[in-house]
């Protein structure tokens, strides 16, 4: 008995320590030096793009310093990534260009916090952000975009759309 209970409790502490552990963060900046793996703002990655693909271990952290950065659709489909803008979503601007979405989270603890998502367009489901099974926008505004979809009940959600998510959107704003 007392070995099951050591061995939980150094699952439990391994369990909770390492994400932190293997861990990184990476840096976007449109003037840095676009130096893998983007550990800091003098190599920091051009592209969120670029630093995502590098951002492998669960628990990543892509810092983002003020810019507009497009094409949009940066898309997180399971893990744990911490996309967070420096100085917050009136200076940090993820820009779909009219032809892709913005940010798509999929069965994904993921957190998008601090940008103006703007410009997103798809044919079915929200053009700024689309959240499925999980995933967080937080603090952001999101502004004209766009789901052209041909039936509103079934399509819409140009700003946010919500899929049989325990996901959410607290703060900021959503217009037009």
């Amino acid at each position: 008995m007392k070995k099951l209970l050591v061995t939980s409790i150094v699952s439990l502490l391994i369990f909770l320590v390492c994400p932190k552990i293997f861990s990184k963060t990476h840096y976007v900046s449109p003037f840095g030096g676009n130096v893998s793996p983007y550990t800091n703002w003098a190599t920091a990655a051009n592209t969120i793009e670029d630093a995502k693909s590098v951002a492998t271990s669960w628990g990543s952290v892509i810092i983002v310093t003020n810019g507009t950065y497009s094409p949009g659709l940066f898309q997180f489909i399971g893990g744990k990534v911490l996309l967070q803008s420096v100085n917050g979503p009136e200076v940090t601007i993820i820009d779909g260009l009219g032809s892709n979405r913005c940010v798509q989270l999929e069965r994904t603890y993921s957190v998008i916090d601090g940008f103006t998502l703007t410009n997103g367009a798809t044919i079915t489901r929200g053009g700024g952000a689309f959240i499925k099974d999980r995933g967080m926008v937080k603090n952001c505004i999101i502004v004209d975009n766009i789901a052209k979809g041909m039936q509103d009940e079934l399509d819409g959600g140009g700003g946010v759309h919500l899929q049989y998510t325990s996901g959410s959107y607290p703060g900021g704003m959503v217009s037009n």
